[in-house]
């Protein structure tokens, strides 16, 4: 993981209801999800494809996220961590353009998981 961006805020909602919510918007955004003790871990693209498609690809870009979510009295503390999940890479610098690509994937990631409460930054 070489590249990271992460955000956190506050819903009213109740714990289950935001993870619900969440897992709901992520898969529906195309993402794969699964439920953890302390929230939701999801991931999209390939780092497999998109080595062999760099960017001309976009969409294989492999990013993840790790969305913890703890009771805070009257809602849901979020604290999430969008990360990239290219493999190892001889040189340790992926393709030229990749850095901005990369970013933007990551941004991307965490209004994903602010726009699932209607959260604008």
């Amino acid at each position: 993981m070489r590249y990271r961006q992460t955000d956190e805020f506050t819903v009213t909602a109740a714990r289950a209801s935001a993870v619900e919510t969440l897992s709901r918007r992520l898969q529906t955004s195309g993402y794969r999800v699964e439920e953890t003790e302390w929230g939701l871990a999801a991931r999209t693209g390939s780092d497999l494809i998109f080595r062999i498609m760099g960017l001309f690809s976009p969409n294989t870009v492999p990013v993840g996220l790790e969305v913890v979510l703890e009771d805070a009295g009257s809602g849901t503390r979020i604290q999430c961590t969008a990360f990239d999940r290219m493999g190892w890479y001889i040189n340790a610098k992926p393709a030229l353009g990749a850095d901005r690509v990369l970013d933007c994937k990551l941004s991307a990631a965490l209004s994903e998981v602010r726009d699932a409460f209607g959260n604008t930054h």
